[in-house]
Order: C-alpha cells, then sequence, then structure tokens
C-alpha cells in the first residue's frame, strides 16, 4: 500500500512531493521502479537528478554504476555530492579515483560525501587517498570525517579478517 502511494506520488505534479516519493521509491524492489528513477533522471534540472541519484544509492542496483560515475564529474556540486554518495552506497570500485580528486573539491559537502564514500568502499586505493587527505587537511570537520572514515575502513577490514577466520577454523574442523 505504501509502495502503490508512492509510485503515484512520483507522478505528481507538486515536485517536491514527487522528488521525495522518487528517493523514498530507491528502497523498493519492485520491477516498475527503475523506469520511475529513469524518467527522474531524464527530466529537465538538477533537482529531478538529484532525487534520481538518490533513489539509485538507495537501491543497491548496479545498473546505475554508469550513471553514479558519469555525475561524479557533473558541474552540479549537489550532483557530485549525490553521486559520491550513491557510489558509496553502491560500493563502487570504479569511482574511486573520482572520489579521491573529490577530496579536494571546492565544495566541502562534496569533500565530505567523499570521504564517507572512500570509507564505504574500502581497499588500499581507497585508504591511501583518505590518509594522503588527512596529511593535508587543515578543516577541522575535513578531518574529524577522515578520521571517522579511517576508523569505519579499517573496522570493516578487522571484521572481515575476523570472518575468514572463523571460516579457516570451521574448514580444520
Amino acid at each position: 500500500l505504501l509502495e502503490e502511494a508512492l509510485l503515484l506520488a512520483a507522478s505528481a505534479s507538486e515536485t517536491d512531493l514527487r522528488l521525495g516519493a522518487v528517493e523514498s521509491l530507491g528502497f523498493s524492489s519492485r520491477p516498475e521502479v527503475p523506469d520511475v528513477i529513469q524518467r527522474s533522471y531524464d527530466a529537465a534540472g538538477d533537482d529531478p537528478k538529484r532525487s534520481a541519484l538518490v533513489a539509485m544509492g538507495r537501491s543497491g542496483d548496479r545498473r546505475w554504476r554508469d550513471i553514479v560515475l558519469a555525475e561524479l564529474r557533473s558541474p552540479s556540486p549537489a550532483l557530485r555530492r549525490e553521486a559520491a554518495r550513491a557510489s558509496g552506497e553502491l560500493e563502487l570500485r570504479p569511482s574511486v579515483p573520482e572520489l579521491a580528486e573529490l577530496l579536494e573539491d571546492v565544495n566541502p559537502d562534496v569533500q565530505l560525501q567523499a570521504i564517507w564514500a572512500l570509507g564505504q568502499i574500502r581497499g588500499q586505493t581507497a585508504e591511501r587517498a583518505l590518509l594522503r587527505a588527512q596529511r593535508a587537511a587543515g578543516d577541522d570537520s575535513i578531518r574529524v570525517a577522515l578520521q571517522e572514515s579511517l576508523e569505519h575502513l579499517a573496522f570493516l577490514e578487522t571484521t572481515r579478517d575476523l570472518e575468514a577466520g572463523v571460516r579457516a577454523q570451521r574448514e580444520s574442523e
């Protein structure tokens, strides 16, 4: 029932309602949702594209990979920010070089999303980019975000190592 209401709202004439519905539908696995997201992305203006990027990240669906990667280079800070977040939510390893560049973006919100995304994606390249940015960081909020992202990355790596150890122990029994 809720998804039906959101699908109806996604075609509403009232802009904020329509965009909010698209964003919320990102969590849905209903077969008609990708078309709703694509229509929003294809609509004129940055706001529908931004809402589509939010939904793409929430969807967990890698079909959106190419769009998300392309929007990391958008002239719009709002679109770069949402593309960075979607990259992290989708754990898009190919986005790491672009995200590393966004660590030096002129917009602090874009920088913060790139920091968060690199922590979600993990890997040595992401970690090196975060460490490099941490050495150069001048802003306190950026420094704190970098530290939190590195801690998150370390936690995920430790968890992965622990899981591998448990698997190895089970196999030896």
